[in-house]
């Protein structure tokens, strides 16, 4: 069966699309995605190379079905060397050779990094065509394709260039997620321990009864979590759509993850936002902001998931440099998220430095 649910910008007009959660082979979806996109020229499916072929090609097969000779393929190499300008640029000359027009579509078939860049690439073709997320893994399936935000990297910083290029319909398809080696899944949990502790108890309780690290989820439960993680953002999305107010919140993490990335510390997006929602309970408990409690509750959830609490080696050079450099900071503050107890978080406005430096060091001390 498939669930609709619906994302709503509120700008004008009101801009709402699908999002199409499933659990099913073959993919039954893939005819419902040209009529919502309202493709009628040229369609070009861009895939993860390191996708398996019993995933790529019932969905490439269904699509055909649906779009015939209109389909092109193109394949990339996902990671975080996807999104780099030189990247873009080949994607603009394929869609160029694919006849790619604002009467078509571009379907972005991968994880995060085939979302963010492919989306940012559909977003500057033409000045917009539209496109499909058609996430598949953990981290993207909960966070990164739902709402809107596309971009790639540049000078070594995270997502410096982007756009908000909300999606005709995301596909998510629980299925996919089986395909997954345990460091993905992993990975994945980075972003649901973000929701978990920084929006909904309910999350966080369906987490802690889990019995044991996250490869050994029953199928269901994870199905359950995906779910949840889409209703929270999506929530935050509609009230928010361009990240000036609510949707801030959703960085909790991510500001320490993006210094560990910038600076590489951590190389793994997922495992860093995770890291980052831990540095951020610790800044928010010495703000008096934060329940004490909450540190120990995550480090014993955290790894009973299987997910990483500290990181070896010594603190980078460039660690803080990366910190001043992330993108939501503003000329006059900096904008910074924490935990205030296990589902609720507030923004901070230019935390004390001394403290913001600790809390971002403690993350390489052994426990």
């Amino acid at each position: 069966m498939v669930d609709q649910r619906v994302i709503v910008g509120r700008r004008e007009p009101v801009f709402a699309y699908p999002l199409l959660v499933a659990d099913e082979l073959p993919p039954r979806w893939a005819c419902d995605v040209a009529p919502v996109a309202r493709c009628r020229g040229n369609a070009i499916l861009a895939f993860d190379g390191g996708l398996p072929a019993m995933v790529v090609e019932p969905v490439e097969a269904a699509l055909r079905d649906c779009l015939g000779e209109r389909l092109s393929l193109h394949q990339v190499a996902a990671g975080e060397s996807l999104k780099s300008v030189e990247a873009l640029l080949d994607l603009y000359r394929v869609f160029s050779r694919s006849g790619v027009r604002r009467d078509g579509i571009v379907l972005a078939f991968g994880g995060g990094t085939v979302g963010d860049t492919v989306g940012f690439a559909a977003a500057t073709w033409h000045r917009g065509v539209p496109w499909v997320p058609l996430p598949t893994t953990l981290l993207a399936q909960v966070d990164s394709a739902i709402g809107g935000k596309v971009g790639a990297n540049l000078g070594g910083f995270k997502n410096q260039i982007g756009s908000f290029h909300q999606p005709s319909a995301v596909v998510v398809d629980i299925g996919w997620l089986a395909y997954l080696p345990e460091s993905a899944l992993v990975s994945g949990m980075g972003e649901v321990i973000k929701y978990a502790v920084g929006f909904d108890p309910y999350l966080w309780g369906l987490l802690v009864c889990q019995d044991g690290p996250v490869s050994r989820m029953k199928r269901d439960l994870l199905a359950r979590i995906v779910r949840r993680c889409i209703e929270l953002k999506a929530r935050l999305v509609a009230l928010d759509e361009r990240d000036l107010g609510p949707r801030r919140l959703l960085n909790l993490g991510h500001t320490f993850a993006h210094a560990l990335e910038g600076s590489g510390a951590c190389l793994d997006h997922g495992s860093a936002v995770g890291l980052g929602v831990l540095a951020a309970s610790r800044l928010g408990i010495r703000l008096g902001l934060c329940d004490p409690q909450v540190e120990g509750d995550l480090v014993t959830l955290m790894i009973k998931l299987g997910m990483a609490v500290n990181l070896e080696g010594s603190v980078p050079a460039a660690l803080m440099n990366a910190w001043d450099a992330d993108k939501k900071h503003r000329a006059i503050d900096q904008i910074v998220v924490v935990p205030t107890g296990r589902g609720s978080c507030r923004v901070v406005l230019s935390p004390p430095g001394h403290m913001v430096r600790e809390v971002t060091e403690s993350l390489f001390a052994p426990l």
